[in-house]
């Protein structure tokens, strides 16, 4: 897979696939609890339309790459 093809990959599905799931659906987005720290209030979005998140509680968003990279602390080459 390249980095073309991984970004098709609805970041929703991803996650999912990591065992994050949303607590809430509302029109084109949904919401969880972030995936970077604990949390009781979902600040975690994922605008389905666009395929890109934003965590409000970091002040931070992008792509999947952007997503993977914060998660598990990788860098940009």
């Amino acid at each position: 897979m390249n980095f073309q093809q991984a970004k098709r990959i609805p970041l929703i599905d991803f996650l999912s696939s990591l065992g994050i799931n949303p607590t809430m659906i509302k029109e084109n987005n949904a919401w969880f609890l972030s995936p970077f720290h604990e949390e009781k209030r979902p600040s975690f979005k994922i605008d389905l339309a666009k395929n890109v998140w934003y965590d409000f509680s970091i002040g931070k968003g992008g792509g999947i790459s952007d997503f993977v990279q914060i998660k598990y602390k990788t860098n940009k080459r």
